[in-house]
């Protein structure tokens, strides 16, 4: 699920390196919040954030252990920032490794199902930069 969401990433253009190092994305789902935390762009669920499309929906996060059990690319905003309409790229309804559509997927679907949604990732700054310069 994290490899195709980096991959998602870098064909739509987004300015991420994939590298098996700590604070690069990888096929790690943690690893999109390593990499939002360290680029200002980690939103956890209740904080007012509206997800946009495109932005990493990120599951089961366990933030003392530094893991996560689900990644998948949101497609819509539904109005609950806690239940986005998402693409899985590792889901498990029809088979492993398929990817599908998650409609209002508040929970993991993949691997442990169950597994709430933590908040998101931006692939850019939630924050647009100051005009002329």
């Amino acid at each position: 699920c994290a490899d195709f969401a980096a991959w998602v990433w870098q064909q739509a253009g987004a300015d991420v390196q994939y590298k098996l190092e700590p604070g690069y994305l990888n096929g790690n789902s943690a690893s999109f919040y390593v990499w939002g935390t360290d680029h200002g762009t980690w939103h956890q669920v209740g904080s007012g954030y509206a997800p946009q499309p495109g932005d990493v929906a990120v599951y089961g996060l366990d933030t003392s252990a530094v893991t996560a059990v689900h990644v998948a690319i949101v497609i819509a905003d539904t109005g609950n920032d806690a239940s986005p309409d998402v693409i899985n790229g590792d889901g498990d309804r029809t088979g492993y490794s398929v990817v599908e559509v998650g409609d209002n997927q508040a929970f993991a679907d993949a691997k442990q199902k169950g597994a709430p949604l933590s908040g998101y990732v931006s692939p850019t700054s939630a924050t647009p930069a100051p005009a002329g310069g």
